[in-house]
């Protein structure tokens, strides 16, 4: 099956975008993909664009330089510069190709700008796949939650306790939908329980231990968090 996204590989690699090809690479586009017609690789762009640091990172990141185009072309027999010729252990064409004008495609005759200086959706280019899907789900997730409807029905109360669940320790309640982020939880604590107004850190516990809220997670509903139990540990 085909990935559509080697298209904007292949774009990212002839504008001379670092911080795209990067993108793409790192969420796993095959760096060797090929344009379905001319059957350029990302590398054989590169090259004829004159993109030195994309033509290195490809080389570093499994590109094939000994992969023909639709023409039997290898990419060093479209390199126009002596250091990229000398990347590809190549030696420089005595001829100096000219790309064909039937593969002079749009995005190379009229370039987007923004295309050219930016990410895809300005990811920092250091984030692996892995960890821009897990970000993706988490803000669907968030999104989801923001959209849950807020009735009475959804009322929760929360008992709130000082360093430890007991009695002695009990400091009130209060009252709050779960379908709200944890973060307006912790401002109900705030305005509502005495001597709490300094707060920095809230526990959840499951009757063994008591488990730290990270701050990441205050974005996210009361009730993922705090499923089986109403009780807050200051």
């Amino acid at each position: 099956m085909f990935d559509e996204r080697i298209m904007s590989l292949l774009e990212a690699a002839s504008l001379g975008n670092l911080k795209a090809v990067k993108y793409f690479v790192n969420a796993g586009v095959n760096v060797n993909g090929q344009h379905k017609m001319n059957k350029y690789t990302p590398l054989h762009w590169a090259v004829t664009r004159g993109h030195t640091t994309i033509v290195q990172y490809l080389l570093a990141n499994g590109a094939d330089p000994s992969i023909k185009n639709a023409k039997g072309e290898i990419p060093a027999d479209l390199s126009k510069s002596e250091e990229i010729s000398k990347l590809l252990n190549a030696e420089l064409p005595k001829e100096i190709k000219k790309l064909p004008i039937n593969f002079e495609l749009s995005y190379i005759k009229n370039p987007d700008l923004l295309k050219v200086w930016s990410s895809p959706d300005e990811l920092p280019e250091e984030k692996t796949f892995t960890q821009i899907e897990q970000e993706r789900k988490e803000t669907e997730l968030i999104k989801k939650q923001q959209e849950a409807p807020i009735t009475e029905d959804n009322e929760k109360e929360f008992l709130i306790y000082k360093g430890e669940q007991s009695m002695n320790n009990l400091l009130g309640c209060v009252s709050i939908n779960e379908n709200r982020p944890i973060e307006d939880l912790v401002l109900t604590i705030k305005e509502e329980i005495d001597d709490s107004s300094d707060l920095s850190m809230i526990y959840k516990t499951n009757d063994t231990m008591k488990i730290p809220i990270n701050k990441k997670q205050y974005k996210y509903a009361i009730k993922k968090i705090f499923k089986s139990t109403n009780a807050v540990i200051i």
